[in-house]
């Protein structure tokens, strides 16, 4: 194929005033931001969607949680809530639901993940939800499990993700990241 000819998907990378056609075999193409380890304002977060969208993608893969944060404040477990960094911002139910409604608008749909059975340490805000193993923490300190053996974990579990689902209806996919996961860690 020639790179110079009119319907050539590189055609518009240097200026982007149009977006890029794509003959891919794939339903879904996007970027992923990972909002758990760096804050990216809302601000941010549009100008990242308002780019993918001039790309022709259509997928925001929004990372949220991980072993150091908790960055979306649930309305059901708001405790749940841990900035990136000391004294940082997480982003609240509001914001959320606004660039949810920014994105469909340029149809690039937002798919938020929330890491687990690994990677849980952000989910420290409830006591007893990961695992209690201080040398694992403190040789390892990444891929920190929920602790499957507490009694609450299914209920909170299925609520968090009910409310996901409401916060981001135009998603057909929740990621739940499950890599790393030491099951020799799992256990308390």
């Amino acid at each position: 194929m020639n790179n110079s000819s009119k319907g050539d998907s590189y055609s518009n990378i240097g200026n982007m005033k149009e977006p890029m056609h794509h003959n891919r075999r794939v339903r879904y193409a996007g970027v992923l931001v990972d909002a758990a380890r760096v804050y990216f304002s809302i601000s941010d977060l549009k100008d990242v969607v308002d780019f993918i969208a001039k790309l022709g993608f259509n997928l925001l893969h929004l990372r949220l949680t991980d072993d150091q944060s908790f960055m979306l404040k649930f309305d059901s477990y708001p405790e749940l809530a841990v900035p990136s960094v000391p004294g940082g911002s997480v982003y609240s139910v509001k914001e959320m639901k606004h660039l949810v409604e920014f994105a469909t608008e340029r149809r690039v749909f937002i798919m938020p993940e929330l890491n687990i059975p690994g990677h849980a340490g952000g989910w420290s805000g409830i006591p007893g939800l990961i695992v209690n193993c201080p040398k694992y923490f403190c040789e390892e300190a990444w891929g920190i499990p929920l602790n499957h053996q507490n009694a609450g974990l299914m209920s909170i579990l299925e609520t968090l993700l009910g409310e996901l689902k409401a916060i981001f209806p135009s998603s057909p996919f929740i990621h739940l990241g499950g890599d790393e996961m030491k099951l020799k860690n799992a256990v308390s």
